[in-house]
Parts: structure tokens; sequence; C-alpha cells
């Protein structure tokens, strides 16, 4: 039972992270020409991470 509560919870964070990165690299980089580093786009990932955490406990 405890499996399956991990892998419902880590297809959603999945599903988010996927998400953050088309925006990073689709939106942000290619429509609108902000090219951030990698460094940076990886810590805004953990802090949004962190904030849909905190928000959606279960």
């Amino acid at each position: 039972m405890a499996r399956q509560q991990e892998c419902r919870r880590h297809v959603p964070q999945n599903n988010l992270r996927k998400a953050i990165d088309d925006y990073f690299f689709d939106v942000l980089r290619d429509e609108k020409g902000v090219d951030l580093p990698v460094e940076i786009l990886d810590d805004l990932e953990l802090k949004i991470m962190e904030l849909a955490r905190a928000r959606f406990a279960a």
C-alpha cells in the first residue's frame, strides 16, 4: 500500500517538473528570448517544487 501511495505522489511531481522544463525552454527561451543559465533554472525549479509540496501536502 505504501508503494502505491509513493507512486501516486511521484507521478504528479514528475508531471510538474516536465511542465516547468517545457515552460523554461519552450516559452522563456524559445518564444521570449530569455536565456537563463541552467543553474538558475534548476534553482527556480527546486523552489517551485518546494512551494508546491508545501501548498499541496497531503
